[in-house]
């Protein structure tokens, strides 16, 4: 059972398509949707309000506009906050990886070619994971911590 209707009509927009066992907690699952929005690049904040507004008439149908919009605004606040400190890890983990990565070419310099090939595997990984920290959207690389 599909409860969403589709307001813009021929326009590219995100459209929900809910569980069919609703989940225990409505923010979680904006959540999701949320993280599913921003894959895509033309993404914009109304995508989110819109979303919620639609999730909110599948999984609480008594809410009037003002409580809607109310709700709404404090799952932004917290979508937010949990960003925010996800972002805040990805600095610093980006961070210990630069400083492990400096001390590897400062050791390398030295190193016997042994222990080049451990060296330079080592860096590799490490310039994997910081590449993986940034998005890429069109196409194109953007550094953009999530």
């Amino acid at each position: 059972m599909n409860d969403m209707t589709d307001h813009y009509g021929p326009f590219d927009h995100p459209m929900l398509d809910p569980p069919s066992r609703p989940p225990t907690y409505l923010f979680a699952e904006m959540d999701a949707y949320a993280d599913a929005f921003r894959k895509n690049p033309e993404h914009v904040d109304a995508d989110d309000a819109i979303g919620f507004r639609q999730l909110q008439r599948v999984r609480l149908r008594r809410l009037d506009t003002a409580q809607a919009r109310d709700l709404c605004e404090l799952w932004r606040l917290c979508y937010r906050a949990r960003r925010e400190v996800k972002a805040a890890a990805t600095r610093a983990r980006v961070a210990e990886l630069w400083q492990e990565r400096d001390a590897l070419f400062s050791e390398r310099v030295s190193a016997s070619p042994d222990a080049r090939g451990r060296i330079d595997a080592r860096l590799r990984e490490i310039g994997d994971e910081i590449a993986s920290a940034f998005e890429a959207r069109d196409g194109r690389a953007i550094a953009m911590l999530p």
